[in-house]
């Protein structure tokens, strides 16, 4: 069993555990080093550092991020993310800029919400952030607040029919550059690491053109263990990273009851993370 998990979220974004549940779990599933790596958030950090020092938990924290950025070359655009690990959350620069994107993100929820009056649904963002307790809202949230509703059967028929990239209530996000991520990410001590490259679902040589771009603005690694990978994706990701010189990490994308068939640790169940994982940011 796993006892490093390098990619796990809080209500602080997306995920249903407080940052505080977020350590208590991690202690209760054995694992020893992880990183709360939250939506262009760090606002979790604290609690969980306070809850770790309060509760004497023998639990290490890597501080993290997750930065949204849209990528683009040539005919190719589409939304990649960044983890950032070992940043100086507490730097008011930082933080300032983090609400900056926070605002933008709630103002884009806003006006998604406000599609769904065609529909004959009236919602409005503070409903949703006090239903989830002040979390930063995303189309996760809204997908399961229509579920809690009763209006849709499945999250999956929340994005298919209302908020999916091309149904009538999506409005895209304004988002960063890859390189202005990595500056972000940088300027304030932390360490770039593609995340979920599986996701992107790229040729073999597109995958290596865009590394290969990242990796000149600032890339150090490549979340090449995850949850959703097949052997054979984990092989090609870890060769990815051999032949542009990155180093592996690995985590689960943890997000609690908002992916709920998500374990802490072992993914869906046989994900496995090895500790020198944890050495590459340590």
């Amino acid at each position: 069993m796993s006892k490093v998990d390098l990619h796990i979220h809080s209500t602080a974004s997306d995920g249903s555990f407080t940052p505080a549940e977020v350590v208590r779990h991690a202690h209760l599933r054995g694992l020893e080093i992880i990183a709360l790596t939250d939506h262009d958030s760090v606002h979790g950090l604290d609690e969980a550092y306070k809850t770790i020092e309060e509760e004497k938990i023998p639990l290490k924290l890597i501080p993290g991020i997750e930065m949204s950025s849209r990528y683009v070359a040539g005919d190719f655009r589409f939304e990649i993310h960044i983890l950032g690990y070992n940043i100086d959350y507490k730097n008011p620069e930082l933080n300032k800029k983090l609400d900056d994107i926070k605002e933008e993100r709630r103002e884009r929820n806003k006006e998604m919400l406000g599609l769904f009056s065609q529909f004959g649904y009236y919602f409005d963002i503070e409903e949703l952030e006090k239903r989830y307790n002040g979390s930063t809202i995303t189309r996760m949230h809204i997908a399961q607040f229509l579920l809690d509703e009763g209006l849709i059967k499945t999250k999956r028929e929340a994005f298919d029919k209302y908020i999916g990239v091309k149904a009538p209530c999506y409005v895209p996000r304004v988002l960063l550059k890859p390189e202005d991520a990595f500056k972000l990410i940088i300027d304030y001590g932390g360490i770039p690491v593609l995340a979920h490259p599986v996701q992107y679902k790229l040729t073999p040589s597109l995958y290596d053109e865009m590394v290969e771009n990242l990796k000149e603005n600032g890339l150090k690694g490549i979340e090449a263990i995850y949850t959703s990978n097949t052997a054979a994706d984990e092989r090609f990701f870890k060769r990815l990273a051999k032949d542009h010189d990155l180093f592996v990490t690995g985590g689960s994308d943890f997000h609690g009851a908002m992916k709920p068939n998500i374990e802490m640790g072992v993914g869906f169940g046989s994900l496995y993370i090895p500790d020198e994982v944890a050495h590459n940011i340590l």
